[in-house]
């Protein structure tokens, strides 16, 4: 074998090894173009190593032009350099990732919305337990008791749902979600003590409530949401034809 052949063999030898190490070292194998570019390089490289003699005979100019190339010491200087670059960069790579915390997947559990039904054509209000308690009888529980003992009584009653009818005392201006209806319950016979229930709408009842005017009298139905000595706080209210 001649000396120029076995330059060009081992020339084409080292492209097909320095080509597939980089393939197989490419994290994740996620740019699919560059990957099946560097093994093709490396089959093609590998084949011409091994059939160079035949393919010198059958194309003697490109014979000649891998001789030339693999005759060039540059050419072999090029070809260790990007070698070694890449063998450095890959080790730098390796190091950097092994120093990043993992990053874990957690699947958050799906939580099933509670029912709804249908109290209306405009609104929706959370299916509740009825209560069939008037405002006095639960504003009651404070006479003779402290504040700790009344709540811990009331306790059952909040979150469940009331109807109730009253005059009305005042509408307050919209607010970012809700409207504040007032109602008075005051006992004539306890003067200077003004009891009120305040119910609070959704904004989609802006335009029902706005016709009403103090001392109409309205039947609405809410969720109970805080008692206090002298007021009574209703959520997710509605009017009641």
């Amino acid at each position: 074998m001649a000396a120029s052949d076995l330059t060009v063999r081992l020339f084409l030898g080292s492209v097909c090894m320095f080509a597939f190490a980089l393939a197989v070292n490419q994290a994740g194998w996620r740019h699919h173009a560059l990957i099946g570019s560097l093994f093709a390089l490396s089959v093609i490289s590998g084949l011409a190593a091994i059939f160079y003699e035949p393919m010198r005979r059958d194309v003697p100019t490109f014979a000649s032009s891998l001789e030339g190339i693999a005759g060039n010491a540059w050419a072999w200087f090029f070809l260790f350099a990007a070698l070694s670059i890449s063998v450095l960069g890959l080790t730098i790579r390796d190091r950097i990732q092994g120093t990043l915390p993992t990053v874990r997947e957690v699947r958050v559990p799906h939580v099933a919305s509670p029912p709804v039904v249908e109290r209306s054509a405009d609104v929706q209000v959370l299916e509740r337990i009825v209560a069939d308690v008037t405002p006095e009888y639960l504003l009651q529980f404070y006479d003779g008791r402290t504040s700790m003992e009344a709540h811990r009584s009331l306790e059952p009653y909040i979150g469940k749902l009331v109807t109730w009818s009253g005059q009305i005392d005042n509408i307050g201006p919209p607010g970012p979600y809700h409207i504040q209806v007032a109602f008075d319950i005051s006992d004539k016979l306890r003067l200077g003590q003004s009891r009120q229930v305040f119910m609070y709408f959704d904004l989609n009842w802006l335009d029902r409530l706005s016709i009403l005017k103090r001392g109409d009298s309205i039947t609405g139905r809410g969720v109970i949401d805080r008692v206090h000595s002298m007021v009574i706080e209703l959520a997710q209210c509605e009017l009641v034809a």
